[in-house]
């Protein structure tokens, strides 16, 4: 049996990382207005639907500090995580 091989030509890598980086920023805008817009419906919706006995103002905000607490600790792990692969790909050049 007898084996060939072929040599593939990768082409210009320019437009597959542009198709990448399009995509992640079409991902990240939709999952930034995913979260906005959850955190707009708990504040105006939720405390209502689910703390029907308090007054309308309290009601309307108490959700509102576990979205906030989410939102930051979301920014913190992207953070984080960016910087983690900055530090790890450096130790791996250097």
């Amino acid at each position: 049996m007898t084996t060939t091989t072929h040599d593939v030509d990768a082409g210009d890598p320019q437009p597959l990382l542009k198709r990448v980086a399009s995509a992640s920023a079409i991902g990240t805008a939709a999952e930034y207005y995913d979260f906005f817009a959850y955190g707009t419906a708990a504040v105006l919706f939720f405390g209502q639907l689910f703390f029907p006995s308090a007054d309308r103002w309290s009601a309307r905000w108490r959700p509102s500090p576990p979205t906030r607490s989410a939102f930051w600790r979301v920014r913190w792990a992207a953070l984080s995580s960016a910087i983690s692969a900055i530090r790890s790909a450096v130790k791996r050049r250097w």
